[in-house]
């Protein structure tokens, strides 16, 4: 039995989620330039949450955690976002349903707004300052409810104030299900979007005796520097560099204002951030060889959908799609391998051209793609 620990924590140091951790969480907040080539105040930081894996320090995306199938690991998960910069840059909005540690939403009938109900009391209106709620959910995974990470099984930090569904922050996963990419992330109810925004998301590798991570796997996958996870999420920054989150009726809201201020006053149904993040980084760019490479790519993002494809930048403006680059054989969804390699067709109407991918929120690609011919 293998086994982690892991700390959702305060603004965090970001990375490459490399390579790898045996599995334990715990949450921190750190600062990370994502803009590091950018001139001041953007070169300064940005405040982040991660998840801190076995002591190794915070990180956004956490890292990657591997598993063996058929043999359990154990996740032991503590909360240690106290004291935090990014609370007061990101509103949580307490007249939709949520976890409400301290019980303003229900003491005060917050979600029973007009016109159904009275106007929304002056506690309903304030954006949540408590101690913040968290739980961790592996998406994807055949577990048992107990260490599901349900919405309600949050945690303040201290473990000083839980959710109704709350039983233990041991998780024992047994890891019965076919290798495939998995992610982990914040479940908390009615703040999910915040919590991942903030940071707190990492990939779950399950391998078995053929998919082992080694160059000489019995199935001929690429390995070692030629295996790369990808965690795609799109972001939006204020002035200052930081995390930005609409929660108001300001211009500078690429989402528009909260769709219903007399009822919620923060809350926007959806968001679509103008810079795309990739592991952390805004744009960033991967060297790679003229050899085969296996790619996980994720979509965390909130709401958006990508069209992944390659194309041949030589001598193009990176603002601008060169010719289409070769094809992405698509070898893996989150059910795990798929019978046989896929290569997208040119009649899906979803796909921008036959070498393309398109990949929903939420859901990952385990694809085979060669830079040999670029």
């Amino acid at each position: 039995m293998g086994g982690f620990q892991a700390s959702a924590g305060n603004d965090a140091t970001h990375r490459r989620p490399r390579r790898r951790a045996a599995a334990v969480t715990k949450g921190r907040w750190a600062v990370t330039s994502i803009y590091s080539k950018l001139p001041a105040p953007y070169n300064a930081g940005t405040y982040v949450w991660g998840y801190n894996l076995n002591g190794a320090g915070a990180t956004w995306p956490a890292r990657t955690i591997e598993s063996r199938r058929n043999i359990a690991t154990t996740a032991i998960y503590s909360n240690s976002l106290v004291n935090t910069k990014l609370q007061s840059l990101l509103t949580v909005d307490q007249s939709i349903h949520w976890a409400d540690p301290l019980n303003i939403t229900h003491g005060n009938n917050c979600i029973n707004p007009p016109p159904f109900g009275p106007p929304l009391a002056a506690p309903c209106l304030q954006p949540y300052a408590g101690p913040i709620p968290t739980v961790t959910h592996l998406h994807g995974f055949e577990v048992l409810s107990q260490y599901d990470g349900h919405p309600d099984a949050w945690f303040t930090p201290g473990f000083a104030l839980k959710g109704a569904a709350y039983l233990t922050n041991t998780y024992n996963y047994q890891n019965t299900q076919e290798p495939t990419t998995l992610w982990f992330h914040d479940h908390t109810l009615g703040i999910v979007r915040l919590n991942v925004y903030s940071g707190l998301a990492g990939f779950y590798l399950l391998r078995d005796n053929r998919d082992t991570g080694y160059a000489n796997n019995s199935i001929t996958l690429p390995a070692g520097d030629q295996e790369v996870e990808l965690m795609i999420q799109d972001r939006q920054f204020d002035t200052k560099g930081q995390l930005y989150f609409p929660d108001s009726d300001n211009p500078a809201n690429l989402n528009g204002p909260p769709a219903n201020p007399n009822k919620h006053p923060y809350w926007i149904p959806e968001f679509f951030g103008d810079v795309i993040t990739v592991n952390g980084k805004s744009w960033p760019v991967l060297d790679v060889e003229p050899r085969r490479y296996r790619i996980r790519w994720l979509n965390a993002s909130n709401a958006r959908m990508y069209i992944m494809q390659m194309f041949n930048q030589a001598s193009v403006d990176m603002h601008q799609n060169g010719p289409a680059g070769p094809a992405i054989w698509q070898i893996g969804s989150d059910g795990g391998f798929l019978d046989n390699p896929v290569k997208p067709g040119a009649g899906d109407r979803l796909r921008a051209s036959p070498e393309a991918s398109p990949c929903a929120r939420g859901h990952h690609h385990d694809a085979a793609v060669s830079p040999a011919n670029l």
